[in-house]
């Protein structure tokens, strides 16, 4: 009797297709997108999404099986590889995080935040972690009496009628009294 058994393949390949501006490694191996990467079978496979600042790892499939949910700090896992592999990688922007700047002044000028006019009472939207200038504008025969920053009087801080609040991370109140 002569048994014949199916020859165990020497390699298995894994790929990973990702959009541009990020990287994705398997085994600690740079990888590009659509790359084809030989690995042992029988073999643990790590392959780390890194996505670029600004974006997140939206859905991670592995074949036509989402397995997102299987990442840990990013990397997915593939255990004791015994096939060719395909993985897709999806990223997405993050959202775009705001904060608003709320003016209140009395009469005999206007305030501009970031060049924007904004009307005494209402609240202008402000880019997280940017610098905001507020421009503080007199009429003739006006000056600024007090500008305070939430409860801190800032009027001290400003230059050419100008306050920066550096790296905004909260939403601000703004009150300018004109005289």
């Amino acid at each position: 009797t002569i048994l014949f058994e199916k020859d165990v393949p020497v390699a298995h390949t894994v790929k990973v297709t990702y959009s541009a501006g990020r990287s994705v490694k398997v085994n600690n191996h740079s990888v590009t997108s659509d790359q084809l990467t030989t690995v042992t079978p029988s073999t643990d496979v790590k392959v780390e999404i890194m996505p670029q600042a600004g974006y997140h790892i939206k859905q991670v499939r592995l074949g036509s099986d989402d397995v997102t949910g299987q990442l840990s700090s990013n990397i997915l896992t593939i255990s004791s590889i015994s096939a060719n592999k395909d993985i897709t990688v999806t990223f997405e922007k993050d959202a775009l995080v705001t904060h608003s700047v709320k003016v209140t002044y009395s009469v005999g000028g206007s305030v501009k935040v970031n060049g924007q006019s904004v009307t005494s009472g209402q609240s202008a939207t402000v880019t997280a972690s940017s610098d905001v200038k507020v421009i503080i504008t007199p009429q003739v025969g006006y000056h600024i009496k007090q500008v305070q920053l939430g409860n801190e009087d800032v009027t001290g801080q400003l230059s050419s009628n100008v306050l920066t609040i550096s790296s905004i991370s909260a939403n601000k109140n703004i009150m300018v009294i004109f005289e």
